[in-house]
């Protein structure tokens, strides 16, 4: 057994073990890097604080024979170089490596810093171009965070293949409206899911449609989700139309006049019908919106006259006006840019998903027009 080392290949085991528990925290990391930055940093760090103290264990016990923490790889590496009176020599070598290391190590993360301070500083497309149709950038420094709303919409959807029971799916479904959905984002929600969501809560026997009090919640949210991922997917040319010409054929007016005193319900029924082109007329003189879904609702609306060329019809023109006179700086430029596509001035799609609209921008209106 001595002379074919087998006490080393005993050895063997347990450093392979620690290996598993490297490769372990790698890969753990690396999921968790897809979810929630936050969590990752804080498991990265751990692991890599664990990794360098035993690089540091197995690096002393090396080079010291009387060193009291011996382990399997350092015991390795003792067979492999040998260190009897050649110890110094190895140990300059060692030495120069490790600084070597640590220069690049510093010039690596260096270039990164800058890279990275660089990026911040400048303007980066959501679409990809400074300029599509002849539109030219409006809100070049009031630019989406795509990292965070690409971490939350992975999370989104994470929680959408785990989650179970309706009140999961009602938090969920108020959150997805927060995500601006770039085209960054690889896996988009389904707009199959989130219109049979929706269409769960409504009762459709006998020809009319009928809401369920206890559902009321959740039809707002499933609703107003797949409007806001539908709109944004459009407008980033992720999405087609194809679900919604298949779903217009057998789609039912919702919003019939039955949720009168629900203002920001019937609204966002008003609004699923209209993408589905069955809506009705509504007097929008009377109908007072909360002041957070008038935002939201004028940012939809914006999205989707941009989808349609700029075709306002009445019932349009009435709730433009109607939320212009609201003292919000983002409802009135979202209106002004509505009325630029009417007009046929065209608006690059990037300023559409620019949600946080605090000023209202110069806009220049073509020689043609």
């Amino acid at each position: 057994m001595v002379s074919w080392k087998f006490d080393l290949m005993m050895e063997i085991i347990p450093l392979m073990l620690q290996f598993a528990l490297l490769l372990l925290g790698y890969a753990l990391s690396r999921y968790l890097w897809t979810i929630n930055l936050t969590v990752a940093s804080v498991v990265i760090g751990i692991t890599c604080l664990g990794l360098v103290f035993y690089i540091l264990i197995v690096g002393v016990a090396t080079i010291a024979d009387d060193c009291p923490f011996q382990t399997p790889a350092s015991q390795i590496l003792r067979e492999i170089y040998r260190l009897d009176n050649s110890r110094n020599r190895y140990i300059a070598r060692i030495r120069h490596v490790i600084y070597r290391l640590w220069l690049g190590t510093t010039r690596l993360y260096r270039s990164i810093f800058l890279k990275l301070l660089h990026s911040r500083t400048q303007a980066t497309p959501l679409v990809g171009q400074s300029q599509k149709n002849g539109a030219v950038r409006l809100f070049d420094r009031k630019e989406t965070d795509r990292v965070a709303h690409t971490t939350d919409a992975g999370c989104i959807i994470w929680m959408i293949d785990t989650a179970r029971g309706p009140t999961a799916s009602q938090v969920i479904s108020d959150f997805i409206p927060e995500v601006v959905w770039h085209p960054g984002i690889k896996r988009n929600l389904s707009l199959p899911y989130l219109y049979g969501r929706a269409m769960e809560c409504f009762s459709f026997e006998g020809g009319t449609v009928s809401l369920a009090t206890r559902l009321r919640d959740q039809a707002f949210s499933t609703t107003k989700a797949f409007i806001h991922v539908y709109s944004q997917t459009r407008v980033t040319g992720v999405t087609d139309d194809s679900f919604i010409h298949r779903t217009r054929i057998h789609h039912t007016q919702l919003a019939d006049g039955q949720h009168k005193e629900d203002r920001d319900l019937e609204s966002t029924l008003w609004l699923m019908d209209y993408i589905m082109d069955k809506q009705r007329e509504i007097d929008w003189d009377k109908t007072k919106l909360s002041e957070n879904h008038s935002t939201w609702m004028t940012h939809v609306v914006l999205c989707l006259v941009w989808l349609r060329g700029g075709q306002l019809d009445e019932c349009l023109r009435g709730f433009i006006t109607k939320v212009s006179y609201e003292r919000n700086r983002r409802t009135e430029t979202d209106c002004i840019l509505m009325l630029c596509l009417s007009l046929g001035i065209p608006v690059h799609p990037d300023d559409l998903l620019v949600s946080d609209k605090q000023y209202v921008p110069v806009i220049k209106i073509p020689h043609s027009i």
